[in-house]
């Protein structure tokens, strides 16, 4: 099962479209939010991401994974507020 946090991650990611930006916002390195969502993807058996040097955008895989935490916007914060607490 995916991590919450891994998720928050994946959906920040893609919201702001880059792992730099998703890093700043959540306050860690763009190396942590590589680590982490190569480790959802290996989790899940597949890519979530498309990844060029300009921009990020999920993968026909991604995309469901994607809609259902927007439709589950607590799972996400949850995620979220849990990293920065941490941290």
């Amino acid at each position: 099962m995916p991590d919450t946090e891994d998720i928050a991650i994946f959906v920040r990611v893609v919201e702001l479209g880059s792992l730099t930006a998703a890093g700043r916002d959540m306050r860690m390195s763009v190396a942590v939010v590589s680590n982490r969502i190569a480790r959802l993807e290996a989790r899940m058996g597949t890519r979530l991401l498309n990844r060029t040097t300009r921009r990020v955008q999920p993968t026909q895989e991604g995309g469901p994974v994607l809609r259902a935490q927007r439709g589950d916007p607590e799972r996400a914060r949850t995620g979220r507020e849990r990293h920065l607490r941490a941290h």
